[in-house]
């Protein structure tokens, strides 16, 4: 018994990491390195998940994507959902997300999780936007770098 309350013990302190969380899959390389133009498409409900929608677009951009303003002119479509809470001093933003081709077939994805302690603390919601956008591009050039 104590060793399963010291596993979930663990495995709570583990998930409230300021650690990016790795991709949720593998990226599908033959089709990743070929993605230029993203589209960024819901990321949930509400002014929060609107709000890291537009952070994204602007990471993304920042990294070097170019980010479409419609579906139909990407060469692929990222979605997902996002949260962000506040309890007291602490402050957490997590967003999952997806990268599909046009015609719906995932070719990546990931789990990004920010907090931050205390007053001053950087915007968790900005941090998790710039998290995913750097861990698109790494495994874009990963993908790109295999290709050739």
């Amino acid at each position: 018994m104590k060793i399963r309350t010291g596993l979930l013990v663990t495995l709570g302190v583990l998930a409230l990491t300021d650690l990016p969380r790795a991709p949720a899959q593998l990226p599908d390389a033959a089709t990743l390195r070929h993605v230029k133009a993203i589209y960024v498409g819901a990321m949930g409900p509400g002014d929060e998940a609107e709000h890291y929608r537009l952070l994204l677009k602007d990471e993304l951009g920042r990294v070097g994507f170019d980010v479409s303003d419609k579906a139909v002119d990407a060469d692929a479509v990222l979605t997902g959902t996002t949260s962000a809470e506040v309890h007291g001093d602490r402050a957490l933003a997590r967003a999952t997300v997806k990268l599909k081709t046009r015609a719906g077939r995932q070719i990546w994805g990931g789990d990004y999780v920010s907090q931050h302690w205390g007053q001053g603390a950087n915007d968790t919601v900005e941090e998790t936007a710039r998290d995913c956008a750097v861990g698109l591009r790494k495994d874009w050039e990963k993908a790109a770098a295999a290709s050739r």
